[in-house]
């Protein structure tokens, strides 16, 4: 009995110095204590343990039962709370981070958004523009839309590597989508096709494409590249659409291999650094691939003699021309009404001035309103003429007004409210998934700044017809211009 009580004890010292020294709190330090005090007692009280092996065995057990874990638990407390506390400080400079790049890349899209809409009232509104110069000008806009494209796209790339990106499949005429890629870059464009629109998603494609052809520049011949582009569409193995980018090769540089291109991809690059530019990561290349995955396409890049080549093959339906995903029936813009009266609030007058020109030009508008000129004051006017004479109302998300700052889908409450009952539009530069959910849950179509006016219109029109249709059969339904093409 005496062999195992002596048994216990050593057992309770070393599993309350493990508790001291892992879980050190105030209880397991109370706890420690008891024990010791406890088992001291014992030692002096027991008959068959003699004073000094009791005294000795006391200290032992005080310095290495007690001691000892007590201030290594409090080393590792203190670690561990520095770690937590470097942590707490890394997340916080995460978010603050987070919050300047989205606020960043708002700021960069509506400025970008201003200076091409100003080149375009420029363009739409005079007349002799010699045609060197009205060509520079189309070369400056396309450069500012392919900006505010790749500020959309920073979104996605979040998401795809996350792996959190939702595949979001819509009509798309796929000639006005290539040319849009294709705008103000010297590429040879070559369009083979039997059809006219399918359904697929046009920012992933848009993502791999716009890498391809940056690559391609890039890293091909530095003075010739030679940059062609080729679409075409074919049944075999299931429908798809195949996106062929050729380049020019460098003559400075080696000649792709299998390996080569496999380690680009999976981003394992640093055995090849050394024939890399010192600028370049490959991080267009592994976007693409992710952005592939995400779009269930295979993308091949290999190189024979000097001609390197890139080629995207996406599965897609087919689809008749101007048929958005969610609509009942095709969309025919011809169908529009002439006349109705717009209210517009935005709080760039540039902004303004294009939406107003382009309706009246483009969609045949009697009346545009806009609002925003005069800051704050502008918003009960709004809100009050909207209510009572306007056909569609056109508001933009954030209104930065120097005397006050207001909420496009604030003002949209308001406008329900207050019995509005036409269509609502909600324009921002700011159309992630989250973002457009967010505004559809009370307007009826969204509308994003990284879209040339003209398109814009189209896109209202599509979403007036479909909303008009809808009020005799489905109120409460939705519609996003990323289903608008």
């Amino acid at each position: 009995d005496h062999q195992f009580t002596i048994y216990l004890i050593n057992s309770s010292v070393l599993l309350n110095g493990l508790l001291l020294a892992f879980c050190f709190s105030r209880s397991t330090v109370g706890t420690s204590i008891a024990n010791y005090i406890m088992t001291a007692i014992y030692l002096f009280i027991d008959p068959h343990v003699t004073d000094k092996v009791a005294v000795e065995m006391a200290l032992q057990i005080l310095i290495f039962g007690f001691c000892a874990p007590f201030f290594g638990g409090v080393h590792i407390t203190y670690a561990r709370r520095r770690h937590f506390h470097v942590h707490y400080l890394f997340e916080q400079a995460m978010q603050a981070s987070h919050k300047a790049d989205n606020i960043l890349n708002h700021t960069l899209k509506n400025t970008m958004a201003d200076a091409a809409g100003e080149i375009e009232v420029f363009l739409s509104t005079t007349d002799g523009v010699p045609p060197g110069q009205r060509n520079t000008l189309e070369q400056c806009m396309a450069a500012l839309l392919r900006g505010m494209r790749a500020c959309r796209q920073r979104a996605v790339y979040i998401q795809l590597v996350a792996q959190k990106y939702t595949m979001a499949p819509c009509s798309v005429t796929i000639t006005d989508f290539v040319r849009e890629l294709m705008a103000g870059r010297h590429v040879h464009v070559d369009i083979c096709l039997n059809v006219q629109a399918a359904l697929f998603d046009p920012v992933l494609v848009g993502l791999i494409l716009d890498n391809a052809i940056a690559n391609g520049r890039k890293h091909g011949h530095p003075t010739d590249p030679n940059l062609r582009s080729k679409v075409t569409f074919s049944q075999e193995g299931g429908p798809h659409l195949c996106f062929q980018i050729t380049n020019r090769a460098s003559p400075d540089r080696p000649e792709l291999t299998e390996e080569f291109v496999s380690q680009m991809f999976s981003g394992n690059h640093q055995k090849h650094r050394a024939t890399a530019l010192p600028s370049s990561d490959r991080i267009g290349l592994q976007h693409c691939c992710l952005a592939a995955a995400a779009a269930n396409a295979t993308i091949a890049l290999h190189q024979e003699d000097e001609l390197v080549d890139f080629t995207c093959r996406v599965p897609v339906s087919t689809c008749p021309l101007e048929y958005p995903m969610r609509m009942p029936s095709p969309v025919q813009l011809d169908a529009f009404p002439a006349g109705l009266c717009v209210s517009c609030i935005d709080d760039s007058l540039i902004s303004l001035r294009t939406m107003g020109l382009a309706l009246r030009k483009y969609a045949a508008a009697h009346t545009v309103l806009e609002y925003g000129a005069n800051g704050s004051s502008d918003v009960a006017a709004f809100l009050k003429h909207t209510v009572r004479h306007t056909d569609i109302a056109i508001l933009d998300q954030n209104l930065d007004f120097e005397d006050g700052h207001h909420k496009g889908t604030d003002l949209v409450n308001s406008l329900r409210s207050q019995g509005f009952r036409g269509m609502i539009c909600i324009r921002s530069g700011n159309t992630s998934e989250e973002d457009v959910a967010q505004y559809l849950q009370v307007a009826d179509c969204v509308l994003g700044k990284d879209v040339l006016m003209k398109d814009v219109v189209k896109q209202i029109k599509a979403a007036y017809l479909t909303w008009m249709s809808n009020q005799l059969q489905l109120p409460d339904e939705r519609l996003t211009i990323e289903n608008v093409v």
